[in-house]
């Protein structure tokens, strides 16, 4: 009975042994895992910051910045928007993914003033928002340079000093698709982007 007890007793030491081995073999993994993610963005970062300085062209750095977060996150489509100063609307700015396959240049004005929409809603709150789904908030309003099968979406305000000069989105056509680390790589970036479109101006 002694030798059948120290049997059962050393068979759930095993078992809880090989339990740990398991669990710490995942931990490292997904550790791993994040610190790749890590380096990719910080990755991102450096060349968006890169690219940004060494280039007085603002279409190409925005139109750049913009491939880049796409590629980095796996976005469909990405936008920047600003707050024209003279009446108050938001213009589109630049465009790159599946709704732009080509360069963008220059400013087009919206139907939207600010406040209005999930852009304006951004601007007006100086606050990043992640949608799940687009067709189920109230903010979403659809204008001529966005597309109906968006339906996940990350906004972000472009900030310089106290100023909120447009906002920075990103689409995709998957519902749920964004996580949190979307998120704040999308509000990095906006910061970066939005200090280009204030030293260019």
């Amino acid at each position: 009975a002694n030798q059948a007890a120290v049997a059962i007793q050393n068979g759930r030491l095993f078992a809880e042994t090989r339990r740990l081995a398991e669990e710490l073999e995942q931990r490292v993994i997904e550790r791993t895992a994040e610190l790749a993610r890590e380096q990719r963005n910080t990755e991102t970062l450096l060349r968006i910051l890169t690219e940004a300085a060494s280039t007085l062209d603002l279409d190409r750095a925005l139109n750049r910045t913009l491939a880049l977060l796409n590629d980095a996150i796996g976005a469909e489509q990405g936008s920047i928007l600003l707050v024209d100063e003279k009446d108050n609307t938001i213009h589109y700015r630049a465009g790159y993914g599946y709704m732009t396959p080509v360069k963008t240049e220059g400013s087009r004005p919206t139907t939207l003033k600010s406040g209005q929409g999930l852009a304006g809603w951004t601007i007006k709150n100086r606050q990043s928002v992640c949608i799940e789904d687009l067709r189920k908030d109230e903010r979403w309003k659809k204008i001529p340079l966005s597309a109906a099968s968006h339906r996940s979406v990350i906004a972000a305000p472009l900030t310089v000093g106290e100023d909120v000069i447009g906002a920075i989105m990103v689409f995709h056509r998957q519902v749920g698709y964004f996580t949190q680390e979307h998120v704040n790589l999308v509000q990095a970036i906006g910061s970066q982007v939005a200090v280009a479109i204030n030293n260019a101006k």
